[in-house]
């Protein structure tokens, strides 16, 4: 394994669109379904409001059935609709609505928490004009507030109905992830069904975002409709659920309440196919009332993989998930394998516990494989802990109670990294100047060569983020990841894009959006090894702007922000970020911020510079002791501790004892 995997994958925002009418499941139609929110319509049989095409209902249920009929479903935040065309030479319709008469069915079915499905048959009794009128009918029970309203057509009749969404209890919580199908009962002789199943087993009913879903991902990338994973939970706070599938290698969000509802959320795990996922579940981690997305990936290269567990978190104001935490679990060549516990905890004593396991062909005098960045390795047999376990700190997980034991491993013995001699003149292979030979290290960044451009990885970025003639703010090329190629570096707008010839395979790219309010508060991009593993980080340097409180004057305060990034086969992540300084006004706190020599690379301290303005008496914000919107804590020259040290612990920076 010569590439260390992190996953933090490519983010996109897709609008709902106009639905397309296609097939789930061999033999059985999936019913076109159409948003009608903001559209007057009418319920009176005429269907002239209903744009679109009426799916067939083309599957024999039971017996052999006279009648033909087609429909369509829509939906606003208060009913769902029924319109169906049916032909029927005889019409049986008698007062007591039975099973032996003429009726049409929406069958709809819910996602439980338990992971099976609650099915609901509401049955549709058109009324036989200046006679008998209709009924929409749960059981024997009549709904109240729905209605039924017939016309006469050739050869048979058409009708519309609403039926409440208050008819289904489920509906109060969940309304993602919904299966259904439509039924003609043509007076107990035969049963025609764009479906015959119940359940799971039926066609998706495809609401708000899944329609987003559907068209901007599943059949714009040619992926299977039926995801391979999908869960249901309250993940971002909103009270009601949100659906969270994998299809293919996409992970994505969706829900009634969540992006108002016509928008959603996915990311590129960056695995190699949907057989690397290998589970998907939502447990509650962090006692905040929300469920956390626990990943199980594989990452492979040639005959080797590494096993990865991710937990992802929504917080609390954003709507975007986070890697709260990243964890090696097994690493697994054709001669060894080392594989860690997992055990994770729920209910009243909330943790994430990785312990020593199984291991086999492990022999410390010939172990060469490269840690992974950008996530925690595994425990390795050699290692001083045996269990650690993760709780939630309030922003991450973190692990400061491992518990430890004498190993029955000796640690293997590593060389000293040789020096390699560049492969081509061309400086685009190694960064160097033609005949060069390269350094031990990451070149410094410098513009990029015609080569290097790769101006078609270039442009399918543009085109997904639909960028127009807009410039890049920062372009550069230095070894950021994957082999020693250089990769290009750029900063469009807020987002943070790298590609290149090695990287992806030279024909994707992986971005993340940085978290300032406009493109013009990033201050400054450049890039360094700072964590010793020979490949750059990238450093950004930032300005952060929120308004005061109206006790403060309401002024808008500006957070200098210092960010550094890596850059693995799987994406970029943020591995440290720090407030460096505070203005508001002619108001100023500015810090010093070092690198200093450690080990394998650089740690980072920041030290109380100088105040300009303030005092510890007249400071109007509180001292910052833990980190706050997601940067570490500024330290103003009057702190008792006067310096913050971070170290690198192949993850991420993190402080050190103090």
């Amino acid at each position: 394994m010569r590439r260390a995997h992190q996953v933090i994958g490519l983010l996109f925002v897709c609008l709902a669109g106009t639905p397309l009418t296609g097939t789930a499941l061999a033999g059985e139609s999936r019913v076109e379904v159409l948003p009608l929110a903001g559209k007057k319509l009418r319920v009176d049989g005429m269907l002239r409001e209903w744009p679109g095409r009426m799916t067939k209902l083309s599957s024999r249920m039971k017996g052999r059935a006279g009648a033909s009929a087609s429909g369509m479903i829509g939906f606003d935040k208060k009913n769902v609709y029924v319109a169906m065309d049916v032909k029927d030479s005889k019409f049986v319709r008698t007062r007591g609505y039975g099973g032996s008469e003429d009726y049409a069915s929406l069958v709809l079915a819910f996602p439980t928490a338990s992971g099976s499905y609650k099915t609901y048959e509401v049955k549709l009794y058109a009324g036989e004009p200046g006679r008998i009128g209709g009924a929409v009918k749960i059981g024997d029970r009549k709904i109240s507030g729905a209605k039924i309203v017939e016309a006469p057509s050739r050869g048979g009749y058409v009708f519309e109905a609403s039926i409440p969404w208050r008819a289904f209890p489920d509906a109060r919580w969940v309304r993602v992830g919904l299966r259904g199908a439509l039924r003609y009962s043509d007076a107990g002789r035969g049963i025609i069904a764009t479906s015959k199943s119940r359940g799971k087993a039926m066609p998706r009913v495809l609401l708000d975002a899944e329609y987003a879903i559907d068209t901007g991902l599943v059949q714009a990338r040619n992926l299977r409709a039926e995801p391979k994973f999908e869960v249901f939970g309250n993940v971002s706070g909103s009270g009601t659920w949100e659906s969270v599938a994998v299809y293919d290698k996409y992970l994505t969000i969706a829900g009634s309440q969540y992006r108002r509802g016509n928008q959603f959320f996915f990311r590129d795990l960056a695995v190699d196919s949907a057989h690397a996922v290998k589970s998907l579940k939502l447990m509650e981690l962090t006692g905040d009332s929300r469920k956390e997305i626990v990943l199980r990936l594989k990452f492979t290269e040639g005959p080797n993989h590494r096993d990865v567990l991710q937990v992802l978190s929504v917080p609390s104001g954003s709507d975007e998930p986070f890697v709260a935490l990243q964890q090696e679990l097994g690493i697994y060549t054709p001669d060894l394998s080392i594989q860690n516990k997992l055990q994770i905890k729920t209910g009243k004593s909330l943790a994430i516990i990785v312990s020593q396991g199984k291991v086999t062909g492990v022999d410390p005098k010939t172990y060469d494989e490269p840690k992974a960045a950008g996530m925690k390795s595994a425990i390795m047999p050699w290692s001083k802990v045996e269990v650690r376990t993760y709780e939630w700190d309030g922003d991450t997980f973190s692990s400061e109670n491992d518990k430890h034991w004498q190993p029955k491993m000796s640690r293997p013995r590593r060389g000293r990294r040789k020096m390699t001699a560049s492969r081509s003149s061309s400086s685009s292979s190694t960064g160097g100047s033609p005949g060069s030979s390269r350094r031990d290290g990451p070149p410094p960044p410098r513009p990029p060569s015609v080569d290097e451009l790769l101006d078609r990885v270039y442009g399918l970025y543009r085109q997904d983020r639909g960028l127009g003639k807009s410039r890049a703010s920062f372009d550069f090329v230095t070894d950021v990841a994957a082999d020693q190629q250089t990769e290009r570096v750029l900063v469009h707008g807020k987002d943070l894009v790298v590609f290149g010839k090695g990287y992806k395979n030279g024909n994707s790219y992986a971005y993340t959006t940085m978290g300032v309010k406009e493109a013009s508060h990033i201050k400054d991009v450049t890039a360094r090894d700072i964590t010793g593993d020979g490949k750059a980080e990238i450093i950004v340097r930032g300005i952060i702007h929120a308004r005061a409180s109206k006790k403060r004057g309401g002024d808008v305060v500006s957070r200098h922000a210092f960010f550094v990034y890596k850059v693995s086969s799987g994406g970029i992540q943020r591995i440290f970020a720090a407030e460096t300084g505070r203005s508001l006004g002619k108001n100023a706190i500015i810090a010093t911020l070092r690198f200093t020599k450690s080990d394998n690379g650089f740690d980072i301290e920041l030290h109380p510079g100088r105040a300009i303005g303030w005092s510890r008496k007249n400071y109007p914000f509180p001292v910052d002791r833990h980190p706050y919107g997601g940067l570490e804590p500024l330290p103003v020259p009057w702190r008792e501790l006067p310096a913050l040290h971070y170290h690198y612990d192949g993850g991420r920076y993190v402080k050190k004892s103090e």
